[in-house]
């Protein structure tokens, strides 16, 4: 059975029983393979299925997933079972056709998710490292295609294809170390060769640094580093979730400065996240807002529910998010500037 006939008998099913029916159905493949002291080490591919159900019946919702076909009804009971269970709630609705345009892709139709291709790019991986004298530690390469659908009871049908392509390398020199990767939905971005290159250097470049005393220092970050500054730093410190658990960094410290003086944030809550198909995306009772200005805080919203909330209760949100999990309905920019 494939996938759309199995997504119209769970709906068919579903509305028997229930109120509104959500189903949000995923299937994959992938390959990977690995460095194993400095060599092409593993070579692995998989495939993967996931259906997950959502019912609403008097305003309490049920939810339940599977990643086996044959237990489609097993899956649906058990999500009838957990809204018997469930608080009833104010309940708008889950959204209704509606005329949308569409995002840009999100999937390479030249990526050939195969083994051989996988270790091709881990060969430009170490031809690239091979340029300094340093130890590959670690690293490989993935190629992956899925393929995306969420319906519901109301006609909502929406369907999207996505690939990604990825690689990454460590390197060690003495007590030096070097990584980098790199990702895109596109083959074309990736260069693997620069990336082992990149790794390399960075352990070779390395070596005999020191340690240095506790203090305040002007520093230049790599792109990595400060995107993972921004990651787990600047960007959970403006989730929606973060602050109605009270755990918001920059709430207390609007107006202060938190960055350097030529940082600058902007959220804008109406943009879909990277990738999302129509259907799937959340909007914000919020507009645009400036994060962080010349490095102060400022303009942050006050609501301490969370931006997707009141989208939520107008019109659903997808059940592939799950409940109490709200969609990356925000798009954060930021920049830094030289001086």
């Amino acid at each position: 059975m494939n996938g759309d006939d199995l997504i119209e008998k769970v709906l068919r099913e579903g509305e028997r029983q229930a109120d509104e029916v959500e189903v949000f159905y995923a299937r994959g493949q992938s390959v990977s393979a690995g460095i194993k002291k400095g060599i092409l080490g593993t070579a692995e591919e998989s495939e993967t299925w996931s259906m997950t159900i959502r019912t609403v019946r008097d305003g309490r919702i049920g939810f339940s997933s599977t990643s086996d076909p044959d237990r489609w009804k097993e899956c649906l009971n058990a999500a009838l079972a957990s809204g018997r269970i469930a608080t009833p709630q104010e309940w708008g609705g889950l959204p209704k056709p509606a005329g949308m345009t569409g995002t840009a892709s999100s999937a390479d139709p030249g990526l050939v998710v195969g083994i051989e291709n996988a270790a091709g790019m881990v060969e430009d991986l170490l031809s690239g490292a091979a340029e300094h004298p340093v130890e590959v530690i670690g690293g490989g390469a993935d190629l992956g295609r899925s393929h995306l659908e969420i319906a519901n009871t109301n006609g909502v049908l929406y369907s999207t294809e996505r690939t990604v392509a990825a690689v990454s390398l460590e390197a060690i020199r003495e007590q030096s170390t070097g990584y980098e990767f790199d990702a895109s939905p596109f083959l074309a971005d990736i260069s693997a060769r620069a990336v082992g290159e990149a790794a390399a250097s960075l352990a070779a470049r390395s070596l005999g640094g020191r340690e240095v005393e506790t203090g305040r220092y002007d520093i230049v970050l790599s792109p990595i580093a400060a995107a993972s500054i921004l990651g787990y730093v600047l960007i959970p410190a403006l989730s929606g979730r973060n602050v109605k658990a009270g755990g918001r960094l920059l709430l207390t410290k609007s107006g202060s400065r938190s960055l350097m003086s030529a940082s600058r944030s902007t959220t804008t809550p109406l943009l879909p996240a990277s990738g999302a198909p129509p259907g799937m995306q959340t909007a914000s009772p919020h507009g645009a807002w400036s994060s962080c200005s010349r490095g102060c805080s400022s303009g942050l919203p006050t609501t301490s529910r969370p931006a997707t909330a009141t989208a939520r209760r107008a019109r659903g949100a997808p059940c592939g998010q799950g409940a109490g999990s709200p969609a990356s309905a925000f798009t954060t920019s930021s920049s830094t500037a030289p001086g």
